[in-house]
Order: C-alpha cells, then sequence, then structure tokens
C-alpha cells in the first residue's frame, strides 16, 4: 500500500547510516584508499548488472575516450 512512503524512507534511512560507516571507515584507512575501493567496488557492481540484465552498451571509441577522462577527472 504505501511502498513508495517505505522505499523512501529506506533510502534515506541507508544513505545517512553510510556516513557513518565511511566516516569510520575513512579515520581508519583514509579518504583516498576508501574513494579508489568505493570506485572499484562501483565498477565491479555495475559490471555485474550490465552482464546480468543484458544492456546493450554500443560506444563509438571517442565515448570510450571521453568516459575514461570522465572518469579519472571527476
Amino acid at each position: 500500500p504505501y511502498l513508495g512512503e517505505i522505499t523512501a524512507l529506506l533510502t534515506a534511512f541507508c544513505w545517512s547510516f553510510s556516513s557513518y560507516i565511511f566516516t569510520a571507515a575513512a579515520n581508519r584507512i583514509g579518504s583516498v584508499q576508501i574513494n579508489i575501493d568505493r570506485m572499484i567496488l562501483a565498477v565491479i557492481i555495475l559490471f555485474i548488472t550490465i552482464m546480468f540484465t543484458g544492456i546493450g552498451i554500443d560506444l563509438s571509441k571517442s565515448q570510450i575516450i571521453n568516459l575514461s577522462i570522465s572518469g579519472i577527472i571527476g
């Protein structure tokens, strides 16, 4: 009945809880390392999602270069 509201509340809870987890982890291993680990995990999860859902990715060479540069910079 209230699926949207419950999902919104759970999302807000996860968002706020993750800030505490990242703060504790950054204090232990450093903010640079935590961000590197976070990005590696995101790439793995994205790759798995693309493979299981069968999303087609047809990118030109210039698009891949632009995405790579964007990922390195930002």
